[in-house]
């Protein structure tokens, strides 16, 4: 049977016009829109992260600010787990601020500042209530970044006698 131009016969009957076809979707999305906002306003409260998430990033920001911290005030002639130092201690955050801030600097070099920067953004994350830990493609892109960085760092900032390679022994390899 012929059908007129612009409809569609039916699987179950009857034809349904190509404007009928194009505002259904349309109508189907608004309705979406109005659950999606009520589910939105539940899921808030979810989303603000609760007092686990809370903790867990002020953890995270407290880690990764010490961190930044002892590696912005690291000094040669502190003790480190390698060379002994003087009694008297430089570091901002104390003798393990000295050999954090050492072992950081000597195993990843200037890519240890991205190290710390990471963890306060994980903090973050855990505040907003997202997901904290990474996923594959994340912590291998976070791996080659620190290892990339201090590679770069060894190759651009050879040169003068420094108390640490400026690529840790990742940039070196």
């Amino acid at each position: 049977r012929a059908l007129c131009a612009g409809t569609r016969q039916r699987k179950f009957g009857g034809s349904e016009t190509m404007a009928n076809r194009r505002r259904a979707p349309a109508e189907r999305r608004k309705k979406k829109q109005k659950r999606g906002e009520k589910r939105n306003i539940r899921t808030e409260d979810k989303k603000s992260g609760g007092p686990f998430n809370e903790a867990i990033a002020v953890v995270l920001w407290c880690l990764g600010l010490l961190t930044l911290l002892s590696l912005g005030s690291y000094d040669p002639a502190d003790a480190s787990l390698n060379a002994s130092g003087s009694a008297e201690v430089h570091n901002w955050i104390g003798p393990a601020g000295a050999y954090w801030s050492d072992m950081l600097l000597q195993t990843l070099g200037v890519g240890s500042y991205a190290l710390g920067v990471g963890v306060l953004l994980a903090g973050w994350r855990a505040f907003t209530g997202r997901r904290i830990r990474p996923g594959f493609r994340e912590a291998a892109g976070t791996v080659l970044l620190v290892v990339c960085v201090g590679a770069l760092a060894h190759l651009l900032l050879a040169g003068p006698d420094r108390p640490y390679p400026p690529g840790g022994v990742a940039g070196a390899i």
